[in-house]
């Protein structure tokens, strides 16, 4: 039986083995220096790639202790060795550095810039501290972008990878990471949670970097769920500790944190001294994500202290900083913040444009990650070709330095039969191109297989391109049907706003009141631009009516039924001088009814009504009041508030005889005080669901009694603002206030 041709090659190649050992003694006795260049060829690719080891493993060790000069010249160096020997590894890892060397120094946008390079990084790593600390660096660059999900899956993957090792100094700061994106998400539990776990592994640290970190983490927590008290201590013990670690650029950070704290609690003058301070520092200490939040702040101040041409001009520098530092999440907030002001100040059309700008920065944002995500596939895929590319180069190399060597074994062989016999080296040469045919055969394999790779590949690319192509056809769609909405949604609003004006037109005004009264106040805030409560005033013959009527729902239907009210007091008090509280409520509800005869049963059921109607004689000295489900405040010796309740329940329209409303008799004193409210103000709610209630509405009536009543308004404001902080308006307010 014949040899097989595995066993035959093994043979041939041992017997070319030991042939080419003599012919490399003989060559290194005859050319010494030919075999040292030969030794350095064979060495130059292992000192070329443990040389890029080296720089990165010193530019670990220069980043954990946080020497950014330093990092600065390792990451050159480490760029250029990577370069010269062609080392794309080495590229990417010098890429993550300068990321991170980028984030120290506050320069957040061109670290962002590199987040593909980490993508392909942590997809090339298989180290678990590497891939922990580039997933940490995504997710951190994600949650500055704004793409929130996306950056808790990466901060989870960091997790996951630094629990295996078990290092707690990167767990530390993974949860740190991971506190931020929770708040962003407002999963406040789950921040909470991680704040306590951030404690236990600190364990009495107090000056590492971690503990400033977690006390930042824990002032953004407590400002985000509204405990600014806490926050602000939170900040000041930060800013203590970042002065005396030498951190300034965050001593500045928390120190304009603190002051944000002291404005939203009032305490404006402790604010200024904040802010001065974190001002002058960052004029030495110049780092633009802290000048925007400086200018923030500066313009919170300004607003709550009544300045709002001041806090508009600190805003606009606070938009124009975001703007440089590309941070669209910062310039929707700070567009919301204008928005607001605008608001405040009554110039409608400026807050509308600022509210659509901030609208079109986030459709911005969103088409932005969109086309990020597919660009970030075609790096990846570009990536494994390049790699794919590199190894078929490598196999090629491989292959010539296969063939290379068979020619050496060659003539190693000539040599050999020259040394051993020439009918040797005929049976050399003959299995040595057998080796080479077979060799060939396995080449041309491979080459097919790439082939096949390579073209899926392209397959593969051809198929991203087209998605990518339909996403932008779908998000131009979005954006079209979106403009249309804001036209729509434009038209609506002007509409309610032209209602607002017409309504304001029949509120009683002070130059209305003023030839009748002393003093006299209206505190309106409807819930939805327009307002379902009316206030209402005449003169007839010898008496002043007041009413004050609360209508059925909010906004446009609690408006509309407040036009239809006040065409039946004009008909019943000015066209008929009914003068008689209970009368006139009466005489309301069957005018209503009447009006209202021809819609449907049903919906005249659902309507309902709280009515105060007070008629004062001031020549008589007496004043009469009736309502229904609404009280009537009242002072008649400047200092206790007393206060008359009307019938009790709802006033429904209804064809059926209503219970008749009983008048009340006030006797009139010198400078007597009357306040006709809705239940707005009252049943107002906090963020802890606490309403104001009749009572506290009382207290604080009697504690601005000495006031006047312009006075006396801006308290009855301040307080509802300060009280409903952190919650929406729940129903129309209107109060009015008038004093004999």
């Amino acid at each position: 039986m014949g040899e097989s041709p595995s066993r035959s090659v093994r043979k041939s190649h041992s017997l070319a083995v030991v042939c080419g050992w003599l012919a490399v003694i003989l060559a290194a006795l005859i050319f010494p220096d030919r075999i040292a260049q030969a030794q350095n060829f064979l060495n130059r690719g292992s000192t070329a790639e443990s040389r890029v080891q080296a720089r990165v493993a010193r530019a670990y060790a220069v980043l954990g202790k946080q020497q950014y000069a330093r990092l600065a010249l390792e990451v050159d160096t480490l760029r250029m060795l990577s370069e010269r020997y062609g080392d794309s590894t080495g590229t990417l890892y010098a890429a993550w550095f300068e990321a991170q060397l980028l984030f120290s120094r506050g320069r957040v946008v061109p670290a962002v810039d590199l987040l593909d390079s980490l993508q392909i990084l942590y997809s090339h790593t298989s180290r678990y501290r590497e891939k922990a600390l580039i997933a940490l660096s995504i997710g951190q660059m994600q949650n500055f972008l704004g793409n929130y999900p996306r950056s808790a899956a990466n901060l989870r993957k960091a997790y996951d990878y630094a629990a295996q090792i078990e290092d707690a100094s990167l767990l530390t700061s993974i949860l740190i990471a991971q506190i931020d994106n929770q708040i962003s998400l407002e999963l406040f539990d789950n921040a909470s949670y991680s704040l306590k776990r951030v404690a236990l592994f600190l364990a009495g640290d107090t000056i590492s970097s971690n503990a400033l970190s977690y006390l930042v983490s824990q002032g953004d927590f407590n400002m985000a769920t509204g405990n600014v008290g806490l926050a602000a201590d939170d900040f000041l013990r930060a800013s203590s500790i970042a002065q005396a670690t030498g951190n300034r650029v965050l001593q500045i950070h928390t120190l304009t944190e603190a002051a944000s704290g002291m404005v939203e609690l009032h305490t404006l003058e402790r604010a200024r001294v904040l802010l001065d301070s974190a001002t002058r520092m960052s004029l030495w200490q110049p780092n633009l994500s802290n000048s925007q939040l400086i200018d923030e702040t500066w313009g919170d101040y300004y607003r709550a202290a009544k300045q709002p041409l001041r806090a508009e001009t600190y805003y606009q520098q606070a938009l124009a900083a975001s703007i440089a530092l590309q941070s669209g999440v910062q310039q929707i907030h700070l567009l919301q913040r204008l928005s607001e002001l605008y608001r405040e100040t009554q110039q409608l059309q400026a807050a509308y444009g600022a509210t659509m700008r901030a609208y079109q920065i986030q459709d911005s944002i969103h088409a932005f990650l969109a086309l990020r995500n597919f660009a970030s596939a075609d790096a990846e895929a570009q990536h494994e070709i390049d790699i794919y590319h590199a190894e078929l180069k490598a196999h090629m190399e491989e292959a010539q330095f296969n063939r290379t060597r068979q020619k050496r074994h060659a003539v190693w062989w000539m040599m050999g039969g020259v040394l051993l016999a020439c009918g040797f080296f005929l049976y050399v040469l003959s299995r040595a191109y057998h080796f080479r045919k077979v060799s060939n055969r396995h080449l041309e394999a491979q080459e097919r297989e790439i082939e096949r790779t390579r073209s899926e590949l392209q397959k593969t690319i051809t198929r991203n391109e087209e998605l990518r192509a339909e996403s932008m056809q779908q998000t131009q769609r979005i954006n079209e049907a979106k403009l249309e909405i804001q036209a729509h949604n434009s038209q609506l609003m002007n509409s309610i706003e032209y209602a607002n004006s017409i309504q304001q037109s029949i509120f009683p005004t002070e130059r209305a009141l003023n030839p009748y009264l002393a003093e006299s106040f209206l505190l309106s805030r409807p819930r939805d631009i327009v307002s379902g409560d009316l206030p209402w005033f005449a003169p007839v013959e010898q008496a002043l009516v007041m009413a004050m009527i609360d209508c059925t729902g909010h906004g446009v239907a609690g408006a509309s039924l407040s036009f239809i009210v006040y065409s039946i007091l004009n008909e019943i008090v000015i066209e008929k001088r009914v003068t008689d509280p209970a009368t006139i409520i009466y005489q309301f509800n069957q005018g209503a009814c009447d009006l209202l005869a021809n819609t449907e049963r049903k919906f005249r059921s659902r309507i309902r009504m709280d009515i105060s109607v007070l008629s004062i004689f001031p020549k008589a000295g007496y004043a009469l009041y009736a309502g229904w489900n609404q009280f009537l405040f009242y002072c008649a010796d400047g200092r206790r508030i007393m206060r008359l309740m009307g019938n009790p329940g709802l006033l429904v329209l209804s064809e059926k005889p209503v219970e008749a409303a009983v008048n009340q008799r006030i006797e009139l004193t010198e400078k007597c005080t009357f306040y006709l409210a809705t239940d707005g103000y009252a049943n107002q709610m906090n963020a802890d669901l606490e309403k104001i209630g009749a009572a506290r509405l009382m207290a604080l009536l009697e504690e601005v009694q000495p006031l006047a009543l312009s006075q006396q308004k801006a308290r009855l404001v301040n307080f509802l603002v300060r009280h409903k902080l952190g919650a929406d308006q729940t129903d129309d307010i209107t109060i009015l206030g008038f004093r004999l």
